[in-house]
């Protein structure tokens, strides 16, 4: 497993898959909480869909 402090590191999205490639990957925030990248990367998709159908719905 890797761990990247995002208060030290800032990878991009395109890094921060590579590295969920080779293995797990746990970002650490400023405040100390976790998650696994993949799981970050999946909530960031469903939020953006959300948000998109929600703006298409109301004809934005």
């Amino acid at each position: 497993m890797k761990t990247v402090n995002l208060s030290k590191e800032s990878p991009s999205v395109n890094e921060l898959l590579a590295m969920a490639r080779e293995k797990s990957v746990l970002l650490v925030s400023d405040d100390g909480t976790t998650t696994n990248v993949l799981l970050a990367i999946r909530i960031y998709i469903v939020d953006t869909l959300a948000r998109l159908t929600y703006q298409w719905k109301r004809g934005a």
